[in-house]
């Protein structure tokens, strides 16, 4: 999984699961076991991942369509993404990479080894060919990944996932004609991000062009170089990470119109159904669905009314997200928490936070809150309890936030618990003596403040 699950998002994943089966139905050989599941956060994009056989549906998407027709075509698109395993052919991709990675560290190391250095530090290489071409060969290998491999497989891709998911439409009773719509509203969603990918892509090209003229002219200082290297590397590995680098599809209406011709060559006399709108309103808008779609809308809105001040109306929006009184969602917690200090009641902060702990869906950024409110208010006694709840609920995070402990205990008047945890963490000092080393120095801070 690559994000959170919606929560409650059941009676969604399994009206997905049902459109999916029905599309399953109609493939020509057995299908895979593949599982469907309703996500939260900001993505908007479906995806397919292997090998767990699983596509993540954002709720965001959900709330895009407007047909049942719309949501069969991106789950059979996703389907066939796993069914013809185009993951494993993503390693040419992926090894390109490693091709770039390592051509921009080639000069660098030669001449490191040619100084007989074994690390690169402050080397001088103002005037090393090793280095130029290095950067040349990284720029010639990321041309090559974005205008022929790169390009080359994930249009393959993208086509074959098209035409697939058409198929199945059309042999399920679905309108095909729903995958226009979805690659129009995908060209407005590229249209919008265009100027910000064109940009980016400039940037690193700038720092580039700017970096190998430094080298070959001997301009700058060695130092100056080597980090003119690594913020060059940084921002190409970024931009290859956020996907900016050039077009790696065919544009959506590229592929409308190809999708148009295929239907009309190899289903012109399937019948054309109307779409399917009923079904997604009871699924999607009705009952458990759309409670679990609420909780997200309910949250962004809430979000927006604290970014804009309206605190008393964005705490009785939050309130909506809770069931009862005694309900101990972390999330709206959290929510609620942020709420109150924002409003200058630290004292409502902690008490929400209080209940945010109790739940086992509370991670590690609820504990570190509610610590941090305690020592504002000066109770570290309760900010070393929580820390042992914590500590309790995360044991393979005990050894790292030891130095917190010890912190903390000094804080609340308690040396002999900081003693056993500086012993505990002197266990470690072997084999980790970055973590020993906080230690002591969380001991020595800490007492130095007492």
């Amino acid at each position: 999984m690559t994000a959170e699950r919606l929560e409650d998002a059941g009676p969604l994943e399994a009206y997905a699961t049902d459109i999916l089966k029905r599309l399953l139905a109609h493939y020509p050989s057995s299908a895979e076991s593949i599982k469907v599941v309703v996500t939260d956060g900001k993505a908007v994009t479906p995806q397919a991942l292997k090998p767990s056989n699983v596509i993540e549906l954002p709720y965001k998407f959900i709330l895009e369509v407007e047909s049942e027709d719309e949501l069969a075509f991106i789950l059979g698109h996703e389907a066939a993404h796993i069914l013809f395993n185009h993951a494993a052919d993503s390693g040419v991709f992926a090894e390109s990479q490693k091709l770039r990675a390592m051509a921009a560290s080639v000069g660098l190391y030669s001449v490191a080894a040619r100084r007989g250095q074994s690390q690169i530090t402050s080397v001088d290489i103002g005037s090393s060919k090793p280095a130029a071409l290095a950067v040349g060969a990284y720029a010639a290998l990321e041309t090559l990944d974005k205008e022929i491999l790169s390009k080359a497989w994930r249009r393959t891709q993208e086509e074959e996932a098209d035409l697939l998911a058409v198929d199945l439409m059309v042999a399920a009773g679905y309108n095909a004609e729903a995958a226009d719509i979805i690659m129009q509203r995908l060209d407005s969603l590229h249209r919008s991000s265009d100027t910000e990918n064109r940009d980016a892509q400039q940037k690193w090209q700038n720092l580039a062009g700017i970096l190998v003229t430094n080298i070959t002219q001997g301009k700058t200082s060695g130092q100056q170089n080597l980090l003119s290297i690594g913020t060059v590397i940084t921002s190409i590995q970024a931009l290859s990470t956020v996907g900016v680098l050039g077009e790696k599809y065919l544009p959506a209406l590229e592929r409308g119109r190809l999708m148009t011709e295929y239907k009309f060559r190899e289903h012109a006399d399937a019948p054309q159904p109307a779409p399917e709108t009923l079904r997604l309103r009871k699924a999607v808008y009705e009952g458990p669905g759309a409670r679990a779609l609420a909780r997200p809308v309910v949250r962004d809105r809430v979000e927006a009314l604290r970014a804009k001040g309206r605190l008393a109306e964005a705490r009785t929006t939050a309130n909506y997200l809770l069931r009862d009184a005694k309900d101990t969602n972390p999330d709206v917690r959290m929510l609620l928490a942020s709420i109150e200090i924002d409003d200058g009641a630290p004292q409502k902060a902690r008490e929400h936070l209080e209940l945010a702990i109790r739940d086992p869906r509370a991670k590690l950024p609820v504990f570190d809150r509610l610590i941090g409110l305690y020592l504002d208010a000066d109770q570290p006694g309760q900010a070393l309890r929580v820390y042992d709840r914590m500590a309790e609920r995360f044991p393979d995070k005990r050894a790292t936030t030891l130095p917190d402990r010890i912190y903390l205990a000094h804080r609340a008047g308690r040396p002999a618990v900081a003693a056993d945890a500086l012993r505990e963490c002197s266990t470690y000092a072997r084999f980790d003596p970055d973590l020993f080393g906080r230690c002591e120095g969380a001991d020595l801070s800490a007492r130095k403040r007492s």
